[in-house]
Parts: C-alpha cells; structure tokens; sequence
C-alpha cells in the first residue's frame, strides 16, 4: 500500500467523522482535544519517512544503507507502521476539518454577532 493510497482511507475515515460539540465547548476537553490532534501533527513526517524507508527496504537508523530486517520482519513493520500512519493521517484530517469549521464560524460570528461596544 503506498503513503497516497493510506492517505485517501484516512481522508474518507476523517470525513465520517463527527464533532460532539457540546463536549468541545467545555473548554478543558477542547484543550486536550487540540492536543491530541496537535501531536498528531507533529509525528506525522516522521511516521511517514519510517514507512517510506522500510517500503524501499532502506535503512531507517542508517542513512543510504539498505535494511538489515529479513523480509518477514520488515512486512511486519510495514503493516505496523502502516496501521499507525493510516490512524495519524486520519486524526491529521479530522484537525484540517476542525480548522475549516472553526475558520468559518470565527469568519460567520462578526456578521451575525459583533462585538458590544462600550
């Protein structure tokens, strides 16, 4: 399965996604929420290079060495690596899908809500 292919899953899994927002108006639970999406983030390039070093049976510790893992052992670290990817990309969507809503209802709140004035 290639990085495109794990990508398109996790974008139609995120867009079956729906925010409980009573739950994201309590403030705290928002709070580890963007947490949660947040280090998803950060962790995805790394998850990324893994699978791709270990799809092209390269090393992932040593740079242009090729992989000493047996074929076996390595399919197993696909499929892992793999699994953890497709869940990391879908909660990247879910947090793409959270920006857009937020950006609209931030955009939205001055038209039909504007600020009291003193």
């Amino acid at each position: 399965m290639t990085i495109d292919t794990i990508r398109k899953e996790a974008t139609r899994a995120a867009n079956e996604f729906e925010f409980d927002w009573d739950k994201l108006s309590d403030m705290s639970y928002r709070t580890d929420f963007l947490a949660v999406l947040n280090s998803a983030r950060e962790i995805n390039t790394l998850l990324e290079s893994i699978y791709t070093k270990l799809a092209s049976n390269e090393s992932i510790a040593l740079a242009g060495q090729e992989s000493p893992l047996e074929f076996d052992e390595r399919e197993r670290y696909i499929d892992a690596v793999s699994d953890a990817l497709f869940e990391n990309l879908t909660l990247c969507e879910i947090f793409n899908k959270y920006e857009m809503i937020e950006s609209v209802i931030s955009t939205a709140y001055p038209l039909d809500n504007p600020p009291q004035t003193e």
